[in-house]
């Protein structure tokens, strides 16, 4: 079931309410302690209430916040970030150069990573690698979350690079291992 919030206009941004579960969690635990489990849930269909709650949009990413946690000059100081890193396993040593919008941004070399940063108004934003349009993505910038794209070269001769975008938990992990072998002390 959709549902649908009138919006108000405040300031910059608009506001709406919505109505949230409240629910006595004390009887619950009574109830079930009473009458078992059909006892809790009797205990829930009578004590739950709603409360009426006020949101805000977050005119940037589009999302509602609760109206005491928005902050729109936050929100609007918060930079866009986008992690380009490149693993070291079965990669080729050569350089891949990194374009962003058709202008040479960076060369990566295996174990090496480039944090982009956008600020607010943030719009899509195309990569590529080696300036070819056949090695590229488009891809929005959040503030509200960074995105992870590994890029990587093959060993074999006539190897094509690849870039991809990585699930946030996937990228943050081999972002931290890139990370790490950069820190090291060279010998």
């Amino acid at each position: 079931m959709e549902s649908y919030f009138p919006l108000t206009k405040k300031d910059d941004y608009y506001t709406f309410k919505a109505y949230l579960p409240t629910i006595n969690k004390s009887a619950i635990a009574a109830g079930s302690v009473v009458g078992g489990l059909a006892g809790g849930l009797v205990a829930h269909a009578l004590t739950a209430n709603h409360e009426e709650v006020d949101f805000a949009i977050n005119m940037i990413t589009g999302k509602p916040v609760r109206i005491q946690d928005y902050n729109p000059q936050a929100d609007i100081n918060k930079a866009a970030k986008i992690f380009v890193y490149r693993k070291a396993s079965k990669q080729a040593r050569e350089k891949l150069s990194l374009y962003v919008n058709d202008s040479l941004y960076a060369e990566i070399f295996p174990l090496t990573y480039q944090e982009l940063n956008f600020k607010y108004p943030v719009s899509e934003v195309k990569i590529c690698l080696n300036g070819t349009d056949q090695h590229c993505l488009k891809i929005t910038p959040s503030t509200a979350d960074a995105k992870y794209l590994e890029v990587s070269l093959g060993k074999k001769p006539g190897s094509k690079p690849e870039i991809l975008i990585i699930p946030e938990k996937v990228g943050k992990y081999y972002l931290n291992i890139v990370k790490r072998h950069q820190d090291k002390p060279k010998k």
